[in-house]
């Protein structure tokens, strides 16, 4: 694994400043999907796509997508459950997944 640095920017400082990377995993099989930069505290609503950091095949999915309609639903690798929807964060209008499988969530500080 690559060694990931918390991205600070407008957004983390609108969520309280505090950061932290989770594993998510798939909520039916236990498959580790990606790893995320959540900002703030609180439940994982909503994925936004430049805070997906890990893995590189996942990163370059969303990374080059501009529009929700080119963008592809986030799918378990291993047992094909939908994990997030594409959306439109419209309060920043972000382009972000929308969870809509149970998750699990495994937290980690960056080393």
């Amino acid at each position: 694994m690559t060694k990931q640095k918390i991205v600070k920017n407008k957004y983390t400082r609108a969520r309280g400043g505090s950061a932290e990377f989770q594993s998510i995993i798939c909520g039916k099989c236990n498959e580790t999907i990606l790893t995320y930069q959540k900002d703030g505290k609180g439940s994982l609503v909503r994925m936004y796509l430049d805070r997906i950091v890990a893995p590189e095949e996942v990163v370059n999915i969303y990374k080059n997508v501009d529009t929700k309609s080119s963008m592809p639903a986030l799918v378990c690798p291993k047992c094909k459950s939908l994990i997030g929807v594409p959306m439109i964060y419209e309060k920043e209008n972000r382009l972000a997944l929308r969870v809509e499988s149970p998750i699990k969530r495994k937290t980690y500080k960056p080393s």
